[in-house]
């Protein structure tokens, strides 16, 4: 499981809190802004408890303990990928089979499995479905396939931004934003928290089966896997909002016409050749 981490270049995760912080995130999310969309060290802006929260993939990076290096590529739309690889050449590489259509864990090779599932539950945090591959989870597969580092700050900001595309009632990122509130001082102190359950663990790799593995495969996978905690580092995982508007709470809401909403192009991310 941590070698795909080591070709990323995603091994050195601080260790994020276990709570969340409701209202908080509603907050965060509610008042998401996008700036800079054609720069490199674009901002996501927001504001919480009157504070504004203005991360980077530089500031992230300090953040959460990610060097800010590798490719920053962002797959939003099946159109991105031409400009980085031919969807069957990638299909290929991660399934080993030549396969024409990859939807389901099961159609990629055992060794990017567990992978997958880690980067469903903490890189592009999904809220069910977790068996699904998507195009920019193919893509990650890819590029760690081939040993070639991704921005991972640059991937999680663009995840977030992309929250503003979606009609969802999960959140995602409810530890790495409780480590963001602190890194921008915003007063935790009487907020109503929530317990982060911890998406990915062990028991994920105990139970194989629901990754598309027979009984020898599992054994043999485990075997593999030595001696890493595999828990050390895998607590960014999604979590329910409450219903109601955070701005009547917070008195917080921007003027919409100074937002500027996020659409579905700007994610497709910039190769750093």
């Amino acid at each position: 499981m941590l070698a795909p981490m080591d070709a990323l270049g995603w091994t050195n995760f601080y260790p994020l809190p276990k709570l969340a912080y409701t209202k908080l995130l509603r907050s965060f999310y509610y008042n998401l802004k996008v700036r800079n969309l054609n720069n490199l060290e674009y901002t996501i802006d927001s504001r919480v408890r009157g504070k504004d929260i203005i991360p980077n993939p530089k500031i992230l990076s300090e953040i959460i303990g990610i060097p800010n290096e590798g490719k920053c590529i962002f797959i939003s739309k099946t159109n991105h990928l031409d400009k980085f690889v031919s969807k069957k050449h990638m299909y290929e590489v991660i399934s080993g089979e030549g396969k024409t259509m990859l939807t389901d864990v099961k159609h990629i090779r055992l060794e990017f499995r567990l992978f997958h599932r880690y980067i469903a539950h903490n890189i592009i945090p999904k809220a069910g479905h977790y068996n699904q591959v998507t195009n920019i989870d193919a893509f990650i597969i890819y590029k760690t396939a081939m040993e070639e580092p991704l921005n991972l700050n640059y991937v999680i900001l663009k995840e977030m931004a992309n929250m503003r595309n979606h009609n969802t009632r999960s959140l995602p990122f409810g530890a790495l934003l409780t480590r963001n509130f602190l890194h921008f001082h915003i007063t935790l102190d009487d907020q109503p928290s929530q317990n982060l359950v911890k998406g990915f663990s062990m028991d994920i790799v105990k139970k194989g089966k629901n990754l598309g593995m027979s009984k020898e495969e599992r054994g043999k996978n485990r075997g593999n896997e030595g001696t890493h905690n595999m828990d050390i580092d895998l607590a960014i995982v999604p979590f329910k909002e409450v219903q109601g508007d955070p701005n009547i709470q917070e008195q917080e809401q921007y003027e919409a016409s100074d937002e500027e909403h996020v659409d579905e192009d700007i994610h497709e991310g910039m190769n750093l050749n």
